[in-house]
């Protein structure tokens, strides 16, 4: 949930502005324009291209639930969670009657007490990305009032566009934020959704956060590294040019010959990078405290690798996987390698050019 770290007057703001603490890891989808923007948690799309997903024909509808944050830099929706209207007709015109909105109310006190509505989703095979007269009045019937959502998600093409409602009309966003948090309240409501058969494949999804936090440590490692080589290389530069300055200089007015000798081994000394990994330094120690003796005899005793044990070594690398309805590269990632970061293996295994393009009874390789 997004803390609120102060008042709402105490630090001098507005009465309608809040402090708040911003999730620490966040994706940027498409092009964020102006100071309106929309922050939309990991689990809560999830959701929305599982609903997609069990649709068929026809249509499903959902809302969403959050809270509407301004800060002097930006006007914001945080979206924590979302809930299908479950007795909304899945067939024909869409209408929130009393009934619909009674076990909404019901369903919104039981999970999500402490969040408002921020707007709503609609989600149809093949359902246009473009709002029409109709999908406005609706909007306007239904959720009337200045920064309230529509989403829009198409699950044949599993495209997705978010609309924000200001100056009177269902403005196109062209971007918007992923968050990622633990989310307890969206996971809970998301089990019982599903029967309470997906808790397993729930408490997986938890590890998200851990696996972007060691990727964002990764990186920081990569940078230091690439720093420290840097450096080595100035100080080598600059050494060198030492040498070649003062060769300059005893050419030019001659010299002794114990300078000559000092100069010469400079010289003849290679210039060698710095080992990049910890493996690297441990070849290298390997290396040098292995008796030359002992290479001789390594080398008889191997024995050649025969093509079949190669062969049977590849297939036994490679998984197939047929793609079922509501799957998508990250869902597989992570029920093969318990990471959403064997997306980009599977694509490349499989020559997939774009992740969203999956299809129902696709034989997919799992690369180990």
């Amino acid at each position: 949930m997004i803390e609120n770290i102060y008042s709402r007057e105490s630090m001098g703001y507005d009465k309608n502005q809040v402090l708040f603490q911003m999730p620490k890891n966040i994706r940027q989808v498409g092009q964020i324009q102006g100071r309106k923007r929309i922050y939309v948690e990991d689990y809560v799309m999830t959701y929305v291209k599982q609903l997609g997903a069990r649709t068929s024909s026809g249509h499903r509808v959902a809302v969403l639930l959050g809270q509407f944050v301004t800060t002097p830099a930006e006007s914001s929706i945080f979206i924590w969670g979302a809930m299908e209207a479950r007795k909304m007709p899945r067939e024909g015109m869409i209408d929130f009657s009393e009934e619909v909105w009674t076990a909404l109310y019901s369903d919104i006190q039981r999970y999500f007490s402490n969040l408002e509505i921020v707007g709503w989703v609609l989600t149809e095979p093949g359902l246009s990305m473009t709002v029409n007269s109709n999908l406005e009045k609706l909007h306007l019937n239904y959720f009337a009032g200045q920064d309230k959502t529509l989403l829009l998600y198409d699950s044949v093409q599993h495209e997705e566009v978010f609309y924000r409602y200001d100056q009177n009309k269902l403005c196109r966003q062209d971007g918007y934020y992923v968050y990622y948090e633990k989310n307890e309240e969206m996971q809970n409501y998301m089990i019982e959704w599903n029967g309470g058969g997906k808790k397993k494949e729930a408490v997986l999804l938890d590890g998200t956060v851990k696996e972007i936090r060691k990727i964002l440590e990764e990186k920081k490692e990569k940078k230091r590294r690439n720093a420290a080589g840097m450096a080595y290389i100035c100080v080598m530069g600059v050494a060198l040019l030492f040498i070649v300055c003062c060769v300059s200089i005893l050419n030019q007015y001659g010299t002794s010959p114990a300078v000559q000798e000092t100069l010469n081994t400079l010289s003849s000394q290679q210039v060698t990078s710095p080992p990049t990994s910890q493996t690297d330094i441990q070849a290298s120690e390997t290396k040098e405290e292995e008796p030359t003796g002992q290479t001789t005899e390594v080398v008889q005793k191997a024995e050649p690798i025969e093509e079949n044990d190669v062969a049977q070594g590849s297939e036994e690398e490679e998984t197939y996987y047929v793609v079922k309805e509501g799957d998508t590269l990250v869902s597989i990632s992570r029920k093969y390698y318990g990471t959403m970061k064997g997306v980009e293996r599977i694509m490349e295994a499989n020559g997939i050019k774009n992740e969203k393009k999956l299809k129902i009874g696709q034989e997919l390789v799992i690369p180990k």
